[in-house]
Parts: C-alpha cells; structure tokens; sequence
C-alpha cells in the first residue's frame, strides 16, 4: 500500500563544503520529521564547522564561509554522533527517510560517520533500506516533461514556492511537501519495499541516458568525452563518477 506518502517521514538536507560526497563535508544538517500530512513540522538543525575550508563556490551557494563556521558552529566531531544517533532512531521506528538527489546526501553523511569512527547500528544498506526520492520518482514518473528538474523548480510544479532555496531547512520543507503527492503515480500495491526497486532501476535508466548524452555533446572547451562515467548508484554511492 502506498500510505508511507502520507504518514510519519523524516526528511534531510546537507549544505557542504563542496559537490564531491566522498572527500566534502557537512557545513549543515536539516533534519524535519512529518508525523502526516498537514501536522506541523519538527524540525533539528546543526550547523557545523567542518574543519576544512568551504569551497567558494559552496559558500556563494549557501553563503556559509569557512570563517563564519569556524567562529560560531560546531565542531564535526561533536555534531556527527548526536546526527547518527537521531537517525538510527528514525530507523528503528521504521520511518522512511525523504531525500532530493538521495545519494549526494546520503553518501556524504554515511562518509562522515565513518571519517569520525561513529560506531553504528546499521549498515549504509540497512540505514537506508527506505528512502523516497521525489526528484528520481519525479523524472520516472513524469518522463517527457520538459525543463528543469531543480528543486526549486519542481516545488513550484507542485504548488510550493521555495523562496529561501539552499537553506537546508527550506529544501527539506519543499522536499516533504513533494514527496507527500507522489502516491498519485502508483497503484495500491506499490509497497516501500517496491518502491526501493524502482526507484534503483529507474535511476539507472536516467544515468544511462545522461551518461550516453553527456559523451556526444562537446564540453565547455569543444572536445567529446567518450569516456565519461555517471554513476547509477541508488540509494547511495560507493563509487565515484569520472
């Protein structure tokens, strides 16, 4: 049954220090739990001091500065173990995470736990057993429709206006709001556990594509890359693009 679009959902976004999952960090944690559609929203934020410098290309994103974290957040190694703990118990209680583009995040915070020796209850493939991806499901689901698939664009699509786009909170909140409208693309006996299948096969189908466009159209300096790798992981990646 696809109720799980409807009851309790815990969705989470990171702001970084780059676009790499494996070698980035953590500059922010936004962490909202929905108890259903229409209940208020819990929310948990941390803002982390990651002990690396902050891109400045991320910092003109998300406007975070390596200074700026320094002086006022949390050190990482203090912020990762309350993060892993508060997610464990999401997993106990069976409740399916919410994440836009899963693997960035979910690679790069499984990553962190490990870079910080977290000691964990659950594999990376237990901890992420349930995961809905409203931006894989989104380009399933509605294949042909032209335009961009950003974030903020598609709330728009859905009705929700992301004004504060990269504010980690603001992006789980458009997020959760996506993700409980879904449930319009699937018959009754798409349960969590199919849904995981799907999802891993249709982001293998669009990594394909993108893979085979991407190697034909020349880059920034006019020269084709036949070579060129997209990773078709889902939920998370243990590998990386090239």
């Amino acid at each position: 049954m696809t109720e799980y679009f409807k009851g309790p959902l815990l969705g989470f976004d990171i702001e970084s220090t780059g676009i790499d999952p494996f070698e980035d960090r953590v500059v922010t944690f936004s962490m909202v739990y929905s108890a259903h559609e229409g209940a208020p929203a819990e929310t948990l934020e941390w803002y982390i001091d990651p002990g690396v410098e902050i891109a400045e290309g991320a910092a003109a994103v998300h406007g975070i500065t390596t200074a700026k974290a320094q002086e006022f957040f949390m050190d990482a190694s203090k912020a990762m173990p309350y993060i892993a703990r508060r997610m464990e118990r999401i997993v106990d209680f069976g409740i399916p995470f919410v994440i836009y583009n899963a693997p960035f995040d979910t690679t790069m915070i499984y990553n962190e736990f490990e870079r910080y020796n977290i000691p964990l209850r659950y594999t990376r493939e237990q901890m992420f057993a349930k995961v809905i991806d409203p931006l894989v499901i989104d380009k399933a689901c509605d294949k042909y429709r032209k335009g961009s698939r950003k974030l903020t664009d598609t709330a728009k699509l859905y009705g929700y206006d992301l004004t504060n786009a990269h504010n980690s909170t603001a992006d789980v909140e458009a997020t959760l709001h996506i993700a409980r409208q879904l449930d319009k693309f699937f018959q009754p006996e798409m349960t969590i556990e199919h849904l995981q299948e799907m999802q891993k096969e249709s982001k293998i189908e669009q990594s394909t594509s993108l893979q085979a466009y991407l190697r034909k159209t020349p880059d920034d300096e006019g020269n084709l890359r036949p070579d060129l790798v997209i990773n078709k992981e889902w939920p998370f990646q243990t590998t990386r693009e090239n």
